[in-house]
């Protein structure tokens, strides 16, 4: 019996520093973010049935009477991953959106041209996303339209999202003439 308890105890020893010995998982390093990579409105074009104007800086839409166009040729063609457009207001910025009106943000089957009137815009293709604009007065916003493909994020047009009167009224704003401030693409995140 003494001989067995001892074989025993040896086993277990022998099990026991096995186990130990054993290499253990380090523990997970975090990831260190990458940079994103942003690309601003090349052309913002404004319809009305009146006339077209191209502007840089003003965003102003309205029920049946203004669309916004805009366009984004900067995005390299060597990014990775999706292209996010969105919207990125810093805290207390000025929007004037009159009574939470949403905005339809549509794909468009063509640039728009300085050229082009109210009839011979670009034809909406592809829904992209419905929004509300709108500023928090202590912190960043940033509204996420929707992500795809970054080849197919060029052209988009931008309306009110239902049929009653009201408004939409922010000024673009690119680095460095202040914090980003209006729609622009993330990609290569």
């Amino acid at each position: 019996m003494h001989s067995f308890n001892a074989l025993f105890v040896c086993a277990s020893a022998s099990l026991l520093s096995s186990t130990l010995a054993l290499p253990t998982v380090p523990s997970a390093l975090p990831l260190d973010r990458r940079a994103c990579q942003v690309s601003y409105p090349t052309s913002m074009v404004e319809s009305t049935p009146f006339h077209t104007a191209k502007t840089e800086w003003d965003f102003c839409i309205s029920y049946d009477k203004q669309v916004r166009y805009a366009n984004f040729n900067d995005i390299p063609s060597t990014a990775r991953g999706a292209c996010q457009l969105e919207f990125i207001f810093p805290a207390g910025y000025d929007v004037a959106n009159s009574q939470s009106r949403q905005i339809n943000v549509w794909k468009t089957d063509r640039p728009i041209e300085e050229a082009d009137t109210w009839d011979t815009a670009p034809e909406a293709t592809t829904l992209f996303g419905t929004v509300t604009l709108k500023s928090n007065p202590t912190e960043e916003t940033r509204i996420v339209v929707n992500s795809g493909e970054c080849a197919s994020m060029k052209h988009f047009k931008f309306t009110i999202a239902d049929n009653k009167e009201g408004g939409v009224v922010y000024r673009q704003q690119y680095p460095p003439t202040g914090p980003a401030a209006g729609m622009r693409i993330v990609h290569s995140c």
